[in-house]
């Protein structure tokens, strides 16, 4: 599989999350919908065949990933 990251994007007064992948020369993959629930972003990341690997949190703090 191949590596992707858990990101959040503003989503009316709250969040939601998004996967992406960038890839060779800097071609940027990311899930074309946004998840209110964070495993369900995971789910549907590793459904599209990446492993997330890195986590943004809201306030940008990076948390490692073990699943």
């Amino acid at each position: 599989m191949k590596a992707c990251e858990i990101f959040h994007v503003p989503y009316k007064k709250s969040f939601r999350w998004k996967w992406r992948h960038v890839g060779e020369g800097g071609r940027t993959t990311e899930s074309a919908h946004s998840y209110e629930l964070y495993y369900e972003c995971v789910k549907a990341a590793r459904d599209a065949g990446y492993e997330p690997r890195n986590v943004l949190k809201p306030g940008s703090e990076r948390i490692a990933l073990y699943a």
